[in-house]
């Protein structure tokens, strides 16, 4: 209905499916040591990384946007949510959009560095020593 680069691109970014190729693809994967899917069938966190990181770069982009919402409402996350954006962010989605999108990837810097100053951070993860 979209056409084929719409569709792409929503593909792309789908963290739930390894695609139509995803059987012939996984033995790829193995031999990058990633696992295609996790238990339930649904592509891994590495697999996806990938897919993003062979993207188109208004793929990219986009993704970097999605971050950048995502990081707006941390405090709204379970610890284990938070520590996952944040680690995300850091050693991936900031590298990736310092070169594909360095006015974007400010804001979710931005984000993460303002989060980390909070009451709410240091709340639940900074462990004051007496």
């Amino acid at each position: 209905m979209f056409g084929p680069i719409v569709y792409d691109g929503v593909y792309r970014l789908s963290k739930n499916t390894p695609g139509k190729h995803g059987d012939n693809l996984s033995p790829l994967f193995t031999q990058l040591g990633v696992k295609l899917t996790d238990g339930e069938g649904n592509l891994s966190p590495q697999a996806y990384k990938l897919r993003i990181l062979f993207s188109r770069d208004n793929i990219k982009r986009i993704k970097i946007a999605d971050m950048i919402h995502n990081t707006r409402s941390l405090n709204a996350l379970s610890d284990k949510g938070v520590k996952k954006k944040i680690d995300d962010a850091e050693n991936f989605y900031i590298p990736l959009g310092k070169y594909v999108a360095p006015e974007m990837v400010k804001e979710l810097i931005h984000n993460i560095e303002s989060y980390k100053k909070s009451e709410d951070y240091k709340k639940r993860f900074v462990k004051i020593n007496l």
